[in-house]
C-alpha cells in the first residue's frame, strides 16, 4: 500500500514498516519507547490484515536464535 504525500502527517518509518508486515515489533526492546502504543496498533493490524511477515507460520528472528542455542 502506497504511502500518500501529506506534508502535515509526520511518519513513523518503524510503525509503517511493521504495519506493512516489513518488520517485526520486538517487545522486548520497544518498552522505554514512545511510539511502543503505536507499534502495538500496527502490530495488530498486520496480524488481521495478514501481510508480510505476519501472513502466515513464519518464525520470528528471536525464536531462530534460540532455536541455535
Amino acid at each position: 500500500m502506497p504511502l500518500k504525500s501529506n506534508p502535515e502527517r509526520e511518519i513513523h518509518l518503524n510503525t509503517e514498516m511493521i504495519s506493512a508486515g516489513m518488520a517485526w515489533h520486538y517487545k522486548q526492546y520497544s518498552g522505554n519507547c514512545p511510539n511502543q502504543y503505536e507499534f502495538d496498533l500496527a502490530l495488530d493490524n498486520a496480524k488481521q490484515d495478514k501481510v508480510g511477515v505476519y501472513s502466515g507460520n513464519h518464525q520470528p528472528p528471536w525464536e531462530f536464535r534460540k532455536a541455535l542455542k
